[in-house]
């Protein structure tokens, strides 16, 4: 998994499958060839054959990721425990600890039991997630809910095999689709301000890395910063300034102490 901020994680399959590398040798190959400076290989919490990491855990942003969680007597509870503590206790790339989310699933056989819900798909606006439907799917509802509350904004649904099949454990959504990279998209990256500032007079400056893929020119008008203060509404819009090549900048003005932020 990739958080489009030179963040991936791994499990250890990709040691396992690469033998003759050590582990730094991997990590130089994916700086070298995919610009990621930070590869998390981990232990695989589900101890199936698999290995793969999107069947017990899924990046949801680029500071958030859903590990599953298994009931106390599963053989693995440990390892899964295991797996949400290390993302809770490292940083992400927004500069504090990833943010956990846990969905209960009835085991983590390898199985058509186990529940696939950290094996959606997310695309665009959309969030495509597994379920089993019916009584013997009790945790269903509370995934769906689980996604919605960590990804306000994005539509959520769930999602059934087809054909009277059941989704496996070790094989769901997003172990069989895939996006399709927009050669003309928009990229935007911006690493935001959080938590406690200090009063400023000037303000709060902001920038933000604005990329056409398809070489088309921005707009004047664009891109535009939109904050509101203290729960209030979205209508404070600045137009960001061009400071070189790709960077923009913008500056949120000073705020009364103790004011909440939101942009």
């Amino acid at each position: 998994m990739c958080d489009g901020y030179n963040n991936a994680i791994s499990t250890v399959l990709v040691s396992e499958e690469n033998s003759s590398l050590s582990l730094t040798q991997i990590q130089n190959k994916t700086l070298n060839y995919l610009g990621i400076n930070n590869y998390m290989v981990r232990p695989d919490a589900q101890g199936a054959y698999i290995e793969h990491i999107d069947c017990w855990a899924k990046l949801l942003a680029p500071d958030k990721i859903l590990v599953d969680s298994v009931p106390g007597t599963d053989a693995r509870w440990a390892q899964y425990e295991a797996a949400a503590s290390y993302f809770a206790n490292t940083t992400c790339a927004y500069g504090y600890n990833y943010k956990v989310t846990r969905v209960l699933i009835a085991g983590s056989a390898e199985t058509s039991i186990a529940e696939p819900y950290s094996n959606s798909f997310i695309f665009n606006n959309r969030v495509f997630v597994p379920i089993k439907g019916g009584s013997s799917a009790p945790h269903d509802t509370a995934a769906i809910h689980a996604y919605r509350n960590a990804m306000p904004g994005y539509i959520v649904e769930g999602y059934l095999a087809a054909g009277g099949a059941s989704w496996y454990g070790t094989d769901a959504l997003h172990c069989r689709t895939h996006e399709i990279p927009d050669r003309q998209m928009m990229y935007i990256e911006h690493l935001p301000l959080f938590g406690n500032k200090p009063f400023s007079a000037s303000g709060f400056s902001l920038t933000a890395k604005v990329f056409s893929y398809g070489s088309n020119p921005i707009a004047a008008t664009y891109p535009k910063l939109v904050y509101k203060v203290d729960g209030g509404n979205w209508d404070s819009t600045i137009t960001m300034t061009n400071i070189g090549g790709n960077m923009y900048q913008a500056t949120i003005p000073s705020q009364t102490i103790g004011s909440h932020i939101n942009y």
